[in-house]
């Protein structure tokens, strides 16, 4: 959901940020929890969607349910053409930028970073190789239930440090300073 388009007060955007806050820690509480079976998650997720609903409706004025129908309504048509996919990009997007974190765009950052440093195909060969090593330690690391979440946390740093050493490896200078000024874009692009 595009919130700009709605114009809310400063009281709105506030209210929002709190929801929006303790809806992520709900979904991530839910995804911690190994107890529940893949039934129950999907019932609760559902659940917790339809209660952020009701809470953001509250909120909203009239005239910006509206909005908000119509935006869904035309965002459905769109994904039913093709036009976009489900998670609300647009499905033939320009991809020729870094990508920005956070919303509810989920680009492949690895892929745009490829295209935005004209790679060789034997740089990307290898960088794909990398990506997929470390995507594999990292998941690993995450299912491991006999670690703590700050160890987690750590532990997946230090993946991604040993990561972004073998990437640069593979990179000539010129290629190092257009990642690096990529990410400080997408830095400044996310605060």
């Amino acid at each position: 959901m595009d919130y700009e388009k709605l114009n809310l007060s400063a009281d709105q955007e506030a209210k929002m940020k709190v929801m929006n806050a303790d809806f992520r820690k709900q979904q991530e509480e839910l995804r911690n929890n190994k107890s529940l079976s893949a039934e129950q998650i999907k019932t609760r997720r559902q659940e917790l969607l339809e209660s952020y609903k009701t809470q953001v409706n509250a909120i909203l004025t009239a005239e910006q349910k509206e909005t908000v129908a119509n935006q869904r309504s035309e965002n459905t048509g769109k994904v039913k053409e093709g036009k976009m996919n489900r998670k609300g990009d647009r499905a033939n997007r320009d991809t020729s930028s870094f990508s920005k974190k956070g919303g509810r765009k989920e680009m492949n950052r690895g892929d745009d970073m490829m295209k935005d440093l004209n790679l060789s195909a034997n740089q990307q060969t290898k960088m794909a190789a990398i990506r997929t090593q470390y995507k594999t330690k990292m998941e690993a690391l995450r299912n491991d239930n006999s670690l703590t979440e700050d160890q987690k946390k750590a532990r997946l740093m230090e993946l991604r440090k040993a990561q972004n050493i073998e990437i640069n490896s593979l990179l000539t200078p010129e290629q190092r300073e257009k990642m690096k000024s990529g990410r400080k874009e997408r830095t400044l692009n996310t605060k």
